[in-house]
């Protein structure tokens, strides 16, 4: 008795400082956004830009370099969501980081992943904007792809062999998300000017031998898959069925005598960085009750993926989808940049 009574209190004691980190991290960040929102109140632009370039310089010193950070990213959301000015540098500024080969590998994942998740949710994001960030994505993947397959002879990745190209991953997976949670935007560009809408392709990076299914989170993978099908344009289920053939990268490994976690590999590590998204909701109070105008909730993004907005959709095809059924053979290559010649239109500003 004696002794289960000392771990009951091990574990009380254990809870409390759970729960005193936790109001202490609420009232910090009360706090912080209290004073965004008096410095975006004001409507003094000297002022909110400064503060912004204080909070960008510490964003990539801090929450670039992290991995899955919960909380403090939604003070620069909060900032961008209320200027669209600000959302533009921000934008620009991740684009580069992901672009740039002096920026670490996981800093350049962090920023794909950023990118994803803001112009996934935020509401007031222009939809011009939007569009342009997705196409600049996609053509940093399809660069890649080309680099790729333009060196190399003719073999397929190996289901364990993706580390290599952490960076292709992350960004085909920020595509892939925008691509499903965002897709009303091709149908109103498409409406407002028939030219702005181009064929993404994406077909072709996913039946890819870099096999971009394989290394992304699971859900954006079904996700992708069921758009591409539901426009007529691609048909993964092959894919899917393949992938499925090989050890899950993601699962938690559990050690069957002792029910004890057994420790990832290397591999495992870094491609499980992949799968944050550093946007998705946020688990405070404090910092929900600024941001709740501005966010599009999962019930928002699930309305995205409704048979109408295909149906609608300039990307429809009425032909029948293409199969892919495995990835093609090409033959890994340790590179974590795009063609040299890409780089990000540092003066770009869509029309309003």
């Amino acid at each position: 008795l004696a002794t289960g009574s000392m771990f009951e209190m091990k574990s009380d004691k254990h809870g409390q400082i759970e729960l005193k980190v936790e109001e202490t991290i609420e009232a910090v960040m009360e706090i912080l956004m209290q004073y965004l929102n008096l410095v975006l109140n004001k409507n003094n632009s000297e002022l909110s830009n400064s503060v912004f370039r204080s909070l960008l310089n510490a964003f990539g010193r801090s929450v670039l370099k992290a991995s899955g950070t919960r909380c403090v990213q939604y003070l620069m959301f909060l900032m961008c969501v209320r200027e669209h000015r600000l959302a533009e540098n921000f934008l620009r500024y991740l684009l580069a980081r992901i672009a740039s080969r002096d920026v670490s590998v996981g800093e350049r994942r962090a920023a794909a992943a950023c990118m994803g998740g803001f112009l996934v949710r935020s509401r007031t994001i222009r939809q011009a904007t939007c569009l342009f960030y997705l196409r600049q994505l996609v053509t940093f993947a399809q660069h890649y792809h080309r680099l790729h397959t333009k060196h190399q002879k003719m073999n397929c990745v190996s289901a364990q062999d993706g580390s290599p190209h952490v960076v292709f991953y992350a960004v085909c997976q920020a595509i892939f998300y925008i691509f499903c949670n965002r897709h009303s935007v091709f149908v109103s560009q498409q409406q407002e000017n028939s030219d702005s809408v181009v064929d993404l392709r994406l077909e072709i990076l996913i039946g890819s031998s870099l096999n971009p299914l394989r290394y992304i989170h699971p859900s954006v993978a079904e996700g992708i898959a069921r758009s591409l099908l539901k426009l007529n344009v691609a048909d993964c289920t092959k894919l899917l069925e393949y992938n499925g053939n090989f050890p899950s990268l993601f699962a938690n490994k559990i050690n069957s005598r002792n029910s004890k976690k057994i420790s990832q590999t290397p591999l495992e590590r870094t491609l499980q960085e992949v799968l944050f998204f550093p946007f998705d909701p946020c688990p405070l109070k404090a910092a929900w009750t600024y941001i709740s105008p501005y966010y599009r909730t999962n019930a928002e993004l699930e309305k995205e993926l409704s048979h109408k907005n295909h149906q609608m959709s300039p990307l429809y095809s009425h032909n029948p989808p293409s199969v892919i059924s495995s990835p093609i053979s090409e033959t890994s290559i340790p590179n974590f940049s795009p063609n040299p010649n890409f780089s990000p239109n540092p003066n770009f500003s869509p029309n309003p």
